[in-house]
């Protein structure tokens, strides 16, 4: 995967991570004392990605941490041991460059919906502060509260559904094209 997707991929995950961010900040500290006008500009917008891309190396750290026991479990449906894992990967890899590009889009994919699950679930909680804290009492607060939950709930449960499905078919894939590697290679032995 080269440089720019990485960092992509990185900053996707950090925006997530940057909503609820700024909410719980907002929450703590209020809203009326931020220059609006003044923060969205061009000059201020550097260290807000900066700021965004190292939120979404540490969302991504978390999310691998917390998906590691059922990304194991997958990965066991398919390969017995962690070595036929690496050794299946390695061998996929170093025969194809269009394989090998799939599966990295792939891996990269499973990545922002990994750190889209756990960003969907910390806006959760962050906006329901916010709102419950922060907003007067004559807002819609209840009404606000439900739909926030509810839209970012299902998008919680999307991308973790998404991020299982290609997990799934990703060891999947990868067992089918090392088996047929290997049949290809006892059949030009056999010549």
């Amino acid at each position: 995967m080269n440089t720019t997707a990485l960092f992509v991929e990185l900053l996707i995950t950090g925006i997530g991570a940057g909503v609820w961010f700024s909410l719980t900040l907002l929450c703590v500290f209020g809203y009326s004392w931020i220059p609006f006008e003044k923060i969205i500009i061009l000059p201020a917008l550097i260290p807000t990605i900066a700021l965004l891309y190292v939120l979404g190396i540490i969302i991504d750290r978390i999310s691998d941490l917390a998906f590691q026991g059922w990304d194991k479990s997958l990965r066991q449906k398919h390969f017995n041991k962690s070595t036929d894992y690496q050794r299946a990967r390695t061998i996929v890899y170093g025969q194809s460059l269009s394989l090998r590009d799939w599966f990295k889009y792939g891996r990269s994919r499973l990545r922002i919906c990994r750190g889209w699950t756990i960003n969907s679930l910390l806006c959760i909680a962050s906006l329901n502060a916010f709102i419950w804290i922060r907003l007067p009492a004559d807002c819609p607060r209840l009404h606000l509260t439900l739909f926030s939950s509810v839209m970012f709930g299902l998008l919680s449960i999307g991308a973790l559904s998404a991020w299982y499905s290609l997990t799934y078919r990703e060891y999947q894939r990868l067992r089918e094209e090392y088996s047929f590697s290997q049949e290809s290679k006892q059949v030009d032995s056999m010549e």
